[in-house]
This record gives structure tokens, C-alpha cells and sequence, in this order.
């Protein structure tokens, strides 16, 4: 070890790569008030690890003693009082208070016992990051029952993958969500860039309002401050506000016709772009198209 302790870098735990890890401590002694009192105080255990040598000479203690017993003791030790002991003998080294038979380096080997038994192992796995799929397919999603569709379980079906041409790989489905109704009855960014400040402080004894003649007044302001949706009026604007501002809307009734329609779209703006990242001619997808547009207006007929 002390030829390691030597060569090593400055975050190096020497203690966990010299020595096999010592097994669980099993205790079955009964716990008193004094012993749970000398387990959980730092300064106890440095004591202890102080007169812990047998075999001291004159002038210093034993290093195989101390540091046996010191290995022994903080294994048995919980992370807080480990943590504990760490700090003490840190401001031990930095207020130079050491032993009179202890050596400084005897503190440094045993916050590296401290270090190996608490600090997380560092792992050299790291994880692969999931490569973004470059061939998207996007479908705007216009109404719920384009998931009855299931067009990715079509792009799966062996026939339409044959019938593509030579691809590093697969296309995949990306649905695009219509904007949710924030952006129109909650449109902030609108609102302020239209708002002219200056007018607003030069007129603002002017502004009338009837917010005095509204039960849903507040008595401090003497203005409209109010959560309750029966304050709005118009019952369509009630309803949206009651699905909340990330609500999507939807039409009341599919037409799967235009549905396909749209849906065709969507797959030959895609097939365009495919043959352009792939340097490939448009036609070399339309055995592909043809395959996936069948299943599709079979799925919608049977929808």
C-alpha cells in the first residue's frame, strides 16, 4: 500500500483497489444508552483509533495496527457518523493537531478508508443514447381515429417493408398534434405586443369598466378577480375553458374520405423528401406507397 499511497492522484480511493471489501458486520451485542453513544460519536472512535496500537514504540504508533483497527471500525460504521468522523479529522490535519505518536499520514490513510467505504463507486458504463430516427413519416393527427388506423403497425407488415427500396433503415411514424386552444384564448405574447403602455398610464382615469355592479367584484381591488367559469358568457369560449388551455380540438364528425385523402398527402410529402435525403428518384417508393395506401383503404373501410 505505501508504494500506491505514493504514486496515486489526488481522488484515487487506494483502500477500495488494495483490499477486498469486509464482509457485513453482524452485532448481536444488546444496545445500551453508553455503547449506541461510543458507536455514534466521532470523536470516541478517534480516540479509540488513537490507543488502538499494541505494539507502539517511543516515539510513534504501529501503522498495521492502526490502520487494521481503523478498517475494522469504520466498516461497522453507518454513513453518518462516517461522515461524521471524515469532517473531524479534516479539521484535525487543518488546524495541525495531531497525535503526538500518530503520523500526518495516518489521517490521510484513514480518510481514504472513510472515502472507500461511503463514496459512490464512479462507473465507466455510459449509456448510448438513443439515435433519433432519420426517415419520419409525419401524420397530422386530425381526429382520434386515425389510432383505429394503426399506420405504424402498417409500415411493420412484411410485404410493404419488402417492397421497400435499399434504406440504412425503416420509416417511422411522427404524428403532428393540432395546437392546443392556449395559443387562442390565452395568447399572452398577442396581447403585449399590441399593447401600447403609454397610452395605457396617460388614459388610465379614464377607462371605464362595470366591474362595480359584478358579484364576482373583489372587495380590495374593486375589480373582477374571479376563477368561477360563470362569469364567461359565450358558452362555447365556457366549454373550452373548462377543458383547460392544453385542451386539442377536435371535429364532431370523422370523414374518413377526406381522412385518406389526407393521410395520402401526408405520405407522398414524406416519400419526397425520403428520395431527396436518400438520393434516390421519387418512383423508387411507389410500389411502397401503393402497398401501404391499399391496407390503409382497406383499414378505413372496415373502420
Amino acid at each position: 500500500m505505501g508504494r500506491d499511497w505514493g504514486n496515486r492522484e489526488d481522488e484515487d480511493l487506494v483502500s477500495r483497489t488494495c483490499f477486498s471489501k469486509l464482509g457485513k458486520v453482524l452485532n448481536f451485542r444488546q444496545r445500551s444508552k453508553k455503547f449506541s453513544r461510543l458507536q455514534s460519536d466521532p470523536k470516541l472512535i478517534l480516540r479509540d483509533i488513537h490507543n488502538s496500537c499494541t505494539h507502539s514504540g517511543p516515539n510513534r504508533l504501529s501503522c498495521v495496527c492502526v490502520l487494521n483497527f481503523s478498517r475494522k471500525t469504520i466498516n461497522a460504521l453507518k454513513k453518518s457518523t462516517g461522515k461524521a468522523l471524515g469532517q473531524l479529522i479534516t479539521e484535525t490535519i487543518l488546524e495541525n493537531n495531531f497525535n503526538a505518536k500518530f503520523l500526518p499520514q495516518y489521517y490521510d490513510a484513514i480518510l481514504d478508508q472513510i472515502n472507500s467505504k461511503f463514496a459512490p463507486i464512479k462507473s465507466n458504463f455510459q449509456k448510448s443514447k438513443k439515435r433519433k430516427p432519420s426517415l419520419l413519416c409525419k401524420i397530422n393527427y386530425r381526429t382520434k381515429h386515425i389510432e383505429d388506423l394503426n399506420i405504424p403497425f402498417i409500415l411493420r407488415n412484411p410485404d410493404v417493408v419488402q417492397a421497400l427500396p435499399d434504406l440504412n433503415e425503416k420509416p417511422t411514424i411522427l404524428y403532428k398534434y393540432n395546437k392546443p386552444v392556449h395559443s387562442k384564448i390565452l395568447n399572452y405574447k398577442h396581447a403585449m405586443t399590441n399593447l401600447n403602455v403609454e397610452n395605457f398610464i396617460q388614459s388610465y382615469n379614464e377607462i371605464s369598466c362595470d366591474c362595480h355592479s359584478s358579484i364576482y367584484k373583489d372587495a380590495y381591488h374593486g375589480h373582477i378577480m374571479t376563477g368561477n367559469l360563470d362569469l364567461v358568457e359565450n358558452k362555447d369560449l365556457k366549454f373550452l375553458l373548462k377543458k383547460g388551455p392544453n385542451f386539442r380540438e377536435e371535429p364532431n364528425f370523422t370523414n374518413f374520405f377526406k381522412l385518406y385523402r389526407d393521410i395520402k398527402k401526408d405520405i407522398v410529402i414524406s416519400i419526397s423528401k425520403w428520395a431527396e435525403k436518400e438520393s434516390l428518384a421519387v418512383e423508387a417508393f411507389d410500389e411502397w406507397k401503393v402497398k401501404v395506401l391499399q391496407i390503409l383503404s382497406a383499414r378505413i373501410n372496415f373502420v
